[in-house]
């Protein structure tokens, strides 16, 4: 492969990536897509700073992981404004002060620990069958984002987030919202939620509730002799390797990082997963078989996920078409070389998309076909293990993982087990790439049931 710098014609070229970006269109991820199958590692995407594409594997795992603490996030998130918007958490740290960090968090995470919560994951996609008996048309992004929501709520601060504790999800959501807002702006808010606008105020009063509510759990927990076992409660029972556990400003400021992003990209990646299983219903009756197979109409539990291997291998491909964290930015702190040779100058911004390279012909033939068993153990020894990376890698590479796959099979494995979905007509499904990539006009879906009524498992469970 080539190591040329940049595009040809390269003015004409930048121009019409700015005004990509810029409008945030689904135009701009066919672009990406299109730049990944270019022969060039490294593309040139210039415009007022030196900003560059990544196109290969070897390139992106040395980013990522190999020499990582060269490359930064951007100051939007980890400078100032960024640590009033998001706190001391891991999501702002860097360095030494990372890895400390990350290290003392791991234990929640690990597929022992996770697997411990997945009865809760489980019981909640029983409720959305429920919740859909009444119904023939849901709109499928907005329903696996509230039902990611309810189980983080239940897994993170056993609260009910659309009963008892609504206020709280309606916290989360105007938080949600102002942090889209933040990071779509062309130029950084230097004192988020101080400005005189609704969104604002909006902010600043959730973000006040939000405080409140998870010191008053903190205080509950400590003060129970038997505190609910949560990751809240879990994060109180921390401890560094000189047994000092967390000050409650940072077990705050982590569980707001979990209440806030372990919620709308797991929903996401269902959503499209399922618009892809109701594109291609083969898959989706292959998956339903499977499902069947296993559990023979009782309700799916962690004991039976290491069986339910295609429902996991279409969760995977449906992260692969449409990874809900479509691109990822770093900076690196230095000057360094690149396995193809490139020179990376010090303060650059590097872009790593996901979307744009698991579209890369090169890793993925025929690559805008849905096809699950490009997961089979065979076809992920075939190519580098940097051409599929949703989560990120390395020490920076999502905490949640390890939840999020167990929670996705879970949950399509017990939906699928009762319901079939088929797309409504309508305009074209489009994702749009913003903070995450969510469909423009929506995922609209007819919901069928399926009789499971000749297994009495089943009906105990439902």
């Amino acid at each position: 492969m080539g190591n040329r710098r940049g595009m040809s014609s390269a003015r004409p070229a930048r121009i019409a990536i700015l005004k990509r970006a810029i409008r945030r269109t689904p135009d701009y991820l066919d672009f990406l897509a299109r730049c990944a199958n270019r022969e060039e590692r490294v593309l040139d995407f210039t415009l007022l700073r030196r900003t560059y594409l990544l196109n290969d594997a070897d390139d992106i795992r040395h980013v990522l992981a190999t020499n990582h603490l060269n490359y930064a996030k951007t100051r939007r998130l980890t400078g100032r404004s960024g640590r009033a918007l998001s706190g001391e958490g891991l999501m702002t740290l860097f360095g030494s002060e990372a890895l400390e960090r990350r290290r003392m968090l791991n234990p929640l995470f690990t597929r022992a620990t996770v697997g411990e919560l997945g009865e809760r994951m489980e019981r909640v996609a029983r409720q959305w069958v429920e919740r859909w008996r009444s119904r023939t048309r849901i709109e499928m992004a907005s329903e696996m984002i509230l039902l990611a929501r309810q189980i983080m709520g239940s897994t993170l601060f056993s609260r009910d987030l659309m009963g008892e504790a609504s206020d709280v999800a309606a916290a989360l959501h105007a938080r949600r919202r102002f942090i889209d807002h933040y990071f779509a702006g062309a130029l950084p808010v230097l004192f988020p939620g101080y400005a005189p606008t609704p969104l604002h105020r909006g902010y600043r009063r959730a973000m006040d509730h939000l405080r409140r509510s998870i010191d008053e759990m903190i205080a509950a927990r400590r003060s129970a002799d038997t505190p609910p076992d949560d990751i809240l409660t879990r994060l109180m029972q921390l401890r560094d390797l000189d047994g000092r556990g967390l000050q409650d400003q940072q077990i705050r400021d982590e569980a707001l990082t979990v209440a806030t992003t372990g919620y709308e990209t797991v929903g996401l990646a269902m959503a499209w997963t399922w618009y892809l299983l109701a594109r291609n219903p083969a898959v989706q009756e292959r998956l339903a078989a499977e499902v069947e197979s296993v559990l023979r109409g009782r309700p799916p539990v962690v004991a039976d996920v290491p069986r339910l291997q295609y429902v996991e291998r279409v969760l995977l491909e449906g992260m692969r078409l449409y990874p809900p964290t479509w691109i990822f930015v770093r900076v690196p702190l230095r000057d360094d070389v690149l396995p193809g040779g490139f020179r990376v100058p010090a303060g650059s911004k590097l872009y790593l998309s996901p979307y744009a390279t698991h579209r890369n012909a090169r890793y993925f033939p025929d690559p805008n076909r849905f096809d699950p068993d490009r997961f089979t153990e065979t076809a992920r020894k075939a190519r580098p293990p940097m051409a599929y990376f949703p989560f990120a890698v390395g020490p920076r590479a999502c905490l949640g993982q390890a939840f999020a796959l167990l929670e996705g099979v879970l949950v399509l494995a017990s939906l699928s087990q009762r319901v079939r979905l088929e797309l409504m007509p309508g305009p074209p499904v489009l994702p749009l790439p913003r903070q995450t990539l969510a469909p423009r006009n929506g995922i609209w879906m007819e919901v069928r049931p399926r009789d499971v009524a000749s297994a009495p498992a089943a009906r105990q469970g439902a």
